[in-house]
């Protein structure tokens, strides 16, 4: 919906303490965010241990890999053999965390595989509910939606400190992540005024680094698993009651024909914004004006699958967002380019026990290097565009990130360095990428082309800790090299997209087609006959 009837009466209202209060809500909400979605660095991480034998076994030897002992066997013949028998328990060097579910639940010696599992299976939720979740809040609101997620995220995120058995645990996990939804993101833009929009779309990002300097803080100071998580989820029920005073997107109310609700929303946002309203009259045409635009838009995109022919009706129809070459090559280029970005993202964010001998001051400073992603990045893009500054920055991480696998371990202030410089590249190309991605796309196939190629960049999330895991013993260095390799791929994806930067967005894909129209200048055209002609 372009909804610019909407976004004037938005721009009427302001911003005052009815807007604000949205973005304050999600912002505090979304400060604890990372302690779940990085909860494995520090409930399930990588622990010294020795294999601990029976009591009354006679006991020969221990193997290498604390995973089994050697005991002495004597046959009937009284020859003495040695046999090797798997390790069952073990002791654990508890020196830097107390408790933790690699030691509860012995997560070691062929089941150390759970402890990736369970950093994988919140993100692998995601890429199933994340493409419900627009679905969910045009079919039941917004509001209604964000209050369900935030309530049964906080319930399962506590009852998770309770369970005691692994299998819970991680299906606790997995649900989770089907309330890690972007819905209350949606609903602050949708009451934001246009002119602000840009800004709190970049800003609510903000709450997400200072999240990461709160967990490491809290794993710093709580070191066992179920007091750690616990005080990570509790913060976020203060946030429940704040959602009483939340009221449902006006501009959704005013799309299902619910104008007495949306007089009332705008009422109140009228009152706490402290300015005067339109005259009802006014405001039902303001309403009926909305409800015709987002009806065109609808009738607008049947006209435009019901006018590709037998590409449309033949029920093995190629999807919009793959219908053309040019679009192709959009998706294809930008979900490479979010994969890799992601796989750094979330590969370096892993692996701090790699690159620093203090895991907790890795994760502070780690969150501190996000925030001038989310303060300077806004303004470079502004200036120099999104395509080059992406390139650069993926040249810089890719550098960075492959330089570490090959500096020695004793030079930790390196190797801090390095991971910092690497990390604050691909946190900035990160954002940038979902702004290019936007702009590149028309509103025809948009929201289905951001979902898509998030897909991508879950997918990434989830493989990420598998690779720190099985690669990382086989050769510190490797790690560094597939994510800092992969970044130099990226920047070679990016070159065949164009420029983006001033450049009107597009509504149908037949106008991406036709895109030699965006770059034309008005003062090359002689007429405004040909003007006409080449809009048509």
């Amino acid at each position: 919906m372009k909804g610019s009837k909407f976004d004037e009466l938005l721009t009427h209202l302001g911003t005052g303490k009815w807007n604000l209060l949205y973005f304050l809500t999600s912002s505090y909400w979304s400060l604890w965010l990372p302690g779940e979605y990085f909860s494995g660095i520090f409930l399930s991480p990588e622990m010294k241990f020795v294999c601990k034998p029976p009591e009354n076994a006679s006991v020969a030897g221990i193997a290498e890999d604390s995973c089994s002992y050697y005991i002495n066997e004597t046959l009937l013949s009284e020859n003495r053999t040695i046999r090797e028998m798997p390790c069952t328990e073990w002791d654990y060097d508890t020196s830097v965390y107390t408790s933790t579910l690699t030691a509860e639940f012995n997560l070691v010696c062929g089941q150390e595989y759970l402890r990736a599992t369970y950093q994988s299976l919140l993100v692998f939720s995601t890429m199933f509910t994340s493409s419900f979740a627009g679905y969910l809040a045009d079919r039941f609101g917004r509001r209604t939606v964000v209050i369900i997620s935030l309530v049964l995220y906080d319930i399962v995120s506590i009852v998770t400190t309770l369970a005691r058995n692994i299998s819970t645990i991680l299906a606790l996990r997995f649900i989770t992540g089907a309330f890690f939804l972007p819905t209350f993101y949606v609903l602050s833009l949708e009451v934001c005024e246009v002119k602000n929009r840009s800004l709190v779309g970049i800003v609510t990002g903000f709450p997400w680094a200072v999240g990461t300097i709160i967990w490491g803080g809290l794993a710093y100071l709580i070191r066992d698993w179920r007091y750690l998580k616990l005080t990570n989820s509790l913060p976020t029920l203060l946030a429940l009651p704040c959602l009483y005073f939340l009221d449902e997107s006006p501009r959704w109310l005013i799309v299902q024909g619910d104008h007495t609700r949306t007089m009332k929303v705008l009422r109140k946002a009228a009152r706490w914004n402290k300015v005067e309203l339109p005259s009802e009259t006014d405001l039902k045409k303001i309403f009926l004006e909305v409800q015709k635009e987002q009806s065109q838009l609808e009738k607008n995109k049947e006209n435009s699958s019901s006018n590709q022919g037998f590409e449309s009706r033949n029920w093995l129809r190629v999807p919009r967002l793959l219908r053309t070459p040019k679009i192709r090559m959009i998706i294809t280029m930008m979900s490479i380019s979010l994969f890799i970005v992601s796989l750094a993202y979330c590969g370096v964010s892993l692996s701090g026990h790699v690159y620093s001998s203090d895991p907790f001051l890795f994760m502070v400073i780690l969150g501190v290097m996000q925030m001038p992603s989310y303060t300077v990045t806004a303004p470079l893009i502004n200036w120099k565009g999104r395509k080059i500054p992406s390139i650069i920055l993926f040249l810089i991480s890719g550098a960075s990130i492959m330089t570490l696998g090959f500096i020695p371990d004793d030079l930790t202030w390196l190797l801090m360095t390095l991971a910092m410089i690497g990390m604050l590249c691909v946190s900035s190309v990160y954002m940038i990428l979902f702004v290019f991605l936007s702009e590149l796309l028309p509103t025809e196939v948009r929201l289905q082309s951001i979902g898509v190629t998030s897909v991508f960049a879950q997918i990434a999330a989830a493989i990420a800790p598998y690779i720190t895991l099985y690669i990382g013993p086989s050769g510190l260095w490797l790690p560094s090299v597939i994510y800092g390799g992969t970044c130099f791929l990226a920047a070679l994806t990016l070159l065949p997209l164009p420029e983006t930067l001033g450049v009107p967005m597009l509504e149908t894909v037949d106008q991406l087609e036709n895109e030699v129209k965006r770059h034309i200048k008005p003062n090359t055209i002689d007429t405004e006959e040909e003007l006409k002609k080449l809009n048509a």
